[in-house]
């Protein structure tokens, strides 16, 4: 409680004042916003194990270690519970959801105030020209986006952001670089389109809802193969986001299927409370961020085919429609499992064909 008391100790000021602004009521601080136990880490590192990350909502680590060292670790008094950090497929299913189009032609001009290109149609689908006319693109408002990296922000649409000034973190490879390179995990193709489509500015070509937004970019999907830290790198990044004062996490990544050894998640896991990154992207909502999620990539069946953390019961769960507003083929959909089952996705827009 004395810690509490003096949430400056331990937030940002911009952390802060987000939750003064953001959160109704009187707790607007709790004991997941003080930092883990610095003994208790340092107790677990000098056993020798490699800590990857350190979640404070979680009161937890997630490391390597081998057989030896656990078996060392689980009589220590500062341990609650050791369980195995599960291994992801990664779905690449995305990767036919978007079309480029670099030809220069300007298309069709909106007859908006501003000229949106061929990005006219994707914007008009979720009703964004009459926003932007009235004033609103997104400014004073700091957005965390996490995906696989992001591999080409010398790009002139992205010319606006990056003038505002850009935070970036690379949670798979453990630096600030969140750009493809020789040696390092991940491909940023993916996160490159995304972004485009949240905060794309160049008129004439592409003008995107929220181009006026500052950023922070976050890569948190190790591409290149079934790795088991995606979940717990998601988790870091949304306590790293919150540190900043994020106002908004906007993730096109989800988890479901699991490498063997590991057993799966199913459609009956996605109720809201079973997912680690659904409870952590729960946990960022109520400490004032507004997360929007992708619904997933695996089409529809007689069960759910949401993506955790897309199952949250405060988590915007979007999905895909096509230009002519029919849902995309590959979006997932609810509902969750949880009673009352809840209606997913929350919304829709644009996801295939999109001009970024």
């Amino acid at each position: 409680d004395s810690k509490l008391s003096d949430p400056g100790s331990f937030l940002t000021e911009e952390s802060i004042q987000r939750r003064l602004k953001r959160i109704k009521g009187d707790v607007k601080f709790d004991e997941r916003d003080i930092p883990v136990n610095q003994d208790y880490v340092n107790e677990l590192r000098s056993s020798g194990i490699q800590i990857r990350h350190v979640s404070k909502w979680f009161n937890a680590v997630s490391c390597y270690a081998d057989k030896m060292q656990i078996e060392n670790m689980s009589d220590r008094a500062c341990l609650k519970k050791i369980d195995i950090v599960q291994r992801y497929y990664k779905n690449n299913e995305s990767a036919n959801i978007f079309s480029e189009d670099n030809s220069g032609n300007p298309g069709n001009n909106s007859p908006s105030t501003m000229n949106y290109g061929q990005s006219l149609n994707q914007a008009n689908v979720i009703n964004v020209p009459p926003v932007h006319d009235e004033g609103v693109s997104g400014n004073g408002i700091l957005i965390a986006a996490f995906d696989a990296g992001f591999d080409n922000l010398g790009h002139g649409c992205f010319n606006n952001i990056m003038s505002k000034g850009l935070r970036t973190y690379d949670f798979v490879n453990g630096d600030t670089i969140v750009a493809d390179g020789t040696g390092r995990m991940g491909q940023g193709w993916h996160g490159t389109l995304t972004l485009s489509l949240i905060c794309g500015y160049d008129p004439g070509f592409l003008v995107s809802p929220a181009y006026n937004s500052r950023f922070i970019l976050a890569k948190t999907e190790n591409s290149d193969s079934e790795t088991p830290l995606e979940e717990d790198n998601w988790i870091a990044a949304a306590e790293w986001a919150d540190s900043l004062g994020a106002d908004v996490i906007t993730s096109s990544l989800g988890y479901l299927d699991f490498d063997a050894p590991y057993s799966s998640y199913t459609w009956l896991d996605m109720n809201g409370n079973t997912l680690p990154i659904t409870k952590a992207a729960d946990l960022a909502v109520n400490k004032g961020i507004v997360v929007s999620n992708s619904a997933g990539n695996s089409g529809s069946s007689s069960n759910n085919t949401l993506i955790g953390p897309a199952d949250g019961d405060s988590v915007i769960t979007v999905g895909a429609v096509t230009s002519g507003g029919s849902r995309s083929s590959f979006s997932s959909v609810g509902p969750t499992t949880d009673i009352p089952a809840r209606i997913k996705p929350d919304i829709m827009t644009m996801g295939s064909s999109n001009y970024v």
